[in-house]
């Protein structure tokens, strides 16, 4: 895989794990220290609670705006309904599963063909592994570490079959979890650790041919980007989690969310901060994309 090109405009496509802007700066900062001329435009694309479905249905509003020439494409940790895993096994619960995988398959498919219709370079992320290793006060679910194998082993088929290139996050993390010291993962088993993103990030560069810098805190220039970024993200999240239903009419959409607000009943209030904030961004979402891109060329490409 080469570098991106000067000029490239780059959008990272994918769940929480590119929504938490962990990995994505310090790929920045290294085409940022080793080409400050390049005036390479990065863009986080990211949805907390993402699926390769929801990606493929808002492709359009969210992706095609910045006109990429490259996406990067990495799901399968909600698509593969992990959850089910908490329940007794039984034909309905495999049934599910099953589904689940299936639906996967055919976005993902999809997806992948619309980044190429339009023109731009993709690149195809294998989903991280579920991290079985790691003794946490939240007890690993039997079976996740071989449900995601399975969607791992699909993108993978599919990158070969179709020529798409490849960037293996499951069998780098894999191999990480047997001979790292120190935790990669937090204790949900799913999201990595600060170390972990750092991996992630210096192995898709070390993909291209470039070497991350040291490992440290992420640098200070990027702090008004991230923030208004995560502000941003937020809408795309409440659609994703709370409405699940791109193409619904808006009005029924903001009725929805005030409803959902009203009674209450989500299980952690993360969820009440981003139904909160759909109502009052949604409307101006388009200014939110354009402030953000106005800060990236002030703070980081400058």
């Amino acid at each position: 895989m080469k570098r991106f090109p000067n000029g490239a405009r780059v959008c990272f496509v994918g769940d929480s794990l590119v929504a938490r802007n962990q990995y994505l700066p310090v790929i920045i900062d290294c085409y940022r220290q080793n080409f400050p001329d390049a005036g390479i435009r990065f863009t986080n694309c990211g949805v907390s609670g993402g699926t390769a479905q929801f990606a493929h249905d808002s492709f359009e509003d969210d992706v095609l705006p910045h006109e990429p020439t490259h996406v990067v494409v990495a799901f399968g940790v909600n698509d593969s309904g992990r959850t089910r895993l908490e329940k007794p096994r039984s034909l309905d619960r495999y049934n599910v599963l099953l589904e689940r995988f299936e639906i996967y398959k055919k976005y993902l498919t999809a997806l992948c063909e619309k980044v190429v219709a339009c023109g731009a370079e993709l690149i195809l992320c294998t989903p991280a592994p579920y991290d079985e290793y790691t003794e946490t006060p939240m007890p690993a679910m039997r079976g996740g570490n071989a449900l995601l194998c399975e969607y791992a082993n699909f993108v993978r088929a599919l990158a070969r079959e179709r020529g798409y290139t490849l960037v293996d996050y499951h069998s780098m993390l894999t191999r990480a979890l047997q001979i790292e010291e120190g935790p990669l993962y937090e204790a949900d088993h799913v999201h990595p650790t600060l170390h972990g993103f750092y991996l992630m990030a210096k192995y898709f560069l070390a993909e291209q041919g470039l070497e991350a810098l040291e490992e440290r805190e992420i640098p200070a220039y990027f702090a008004k980007w991230r923030d208004k970024l995560f502000v941003y993200r937020s809408i795309h999240a409440a659609e994703c989690m709370i409405i699940r239903d791109y193409f619904m009419p808006q009005e029924q959409k903001d009725e929805l969310m005030r409803a959902y607000l009203a009674a209450r009943k989500w299980s952690n209030p993360y969820f009440e901060t981003i139904a909160n904030r759909y109502l009052e961004f949604k409307s101006r979402d388009r200014e939110l994309a354009r402030e953000i891109d106005e800060i990236f060329e002030r703070d980081i490409l400058s």
